[in-house]
């Protein structure tokens, strides 16, 4: 029997297992190609909403309201990329409180973007935004330091060994105040050339630390410590 935990029984968990579990992040996919592209975007946002449905409203609220609160966050910033794209949009009109996607200014679409687009928009920007997925991991959020692109992602509360550091590989935000002050302080106080560092720094970690060759070596490692 599977269930999503809570963040707080995700981190419970993680407590009472911390010397039993093995932990295996994410990464990207091992035939992903990319290629470098010309900075034309400051920061991007791309992401994919689920509203909430009748079945399953407890579980979708939560993601469909912070990555709305996230894009209109990305989108007053100058040169940005922001693209929605959801599915069953009839679902949003069917409880009170819920702002309808169309009426923002950026780009909504029932579908998401071509893969290679969603690539060339990565290797287009300066920086990108990777939300928590529905199970915390995201391959978005390998993606965007593969590409060439500053790392500014939500806390995580997956086990991740050899994570990015702040400020050194990555961006860290616990809030929508902590995301504003990060985007204020890089794109509109004059500090891009410090971000291009972290972004430089972010794909030098990624590949010597997360490539998809470490994961099936940290596996086969694994399984050779306990047999």
């Amino acid at each position: 029997y599977f269930k999503f935990l809570s963040i707080e029984e995700t981190i419970k968990v993680r407590k009472v297992l911390a010397n039993k579990i093995l932990p295996l992040p994410l990464t990207f996919y091992p035939m992903t190609k990319i290629k470098d592209e010309e900075k034309i975007y400051s920061v991007s946002f791309i992401a994919r909403l689920s509203p909430p449905s009748i079945v399953r409203i407890l579980g979708n609220y939560y993601s469909f309201s912070s990555r709305s609160k996230l894009a209109k966050i990305v989108s007053k910033i100058p040169k940005s990329f922001v693209h929605l794209s959801y599915s069953g949009a009839k679902n949003v009109y069917r409880l009170p409180n819920i702002p309808i996607l169309t009426s923002y200014p950026f780009k909504t679409s029932s579908y998401p973007l071509p893969f290679n687009h969603y690539l060339q928009i990565l290797s287009s920007s300066k920086a990108s935004i990777a939300p928590v997925g529905n199970g915390y991991d995201t391959y978005r959020y390998w993606e965007i330091p593969l590409c060439g692109a500053a790392l500014i992602a939500q806390n995580q509360y997956t086990i991740i060994p050899n994570n990015f550091e702040h400020k050194k590989s990555a961006l860290f935000f616990g809030s929508l105040k902590e995301l504003e002050d990060i985007l204020e302080y890089y794109f509109l106080e004059g500090n891009e050339e410090e971000l291009l560092k972290i972004a430089e720094n972010g794909r030098r970690h990624l590949i010597q630390y997360h490539t998809p060759q470490h994961r099936a070596n940290y596996v086969i490692e694994s399984i050779k410590r306990r047999i």
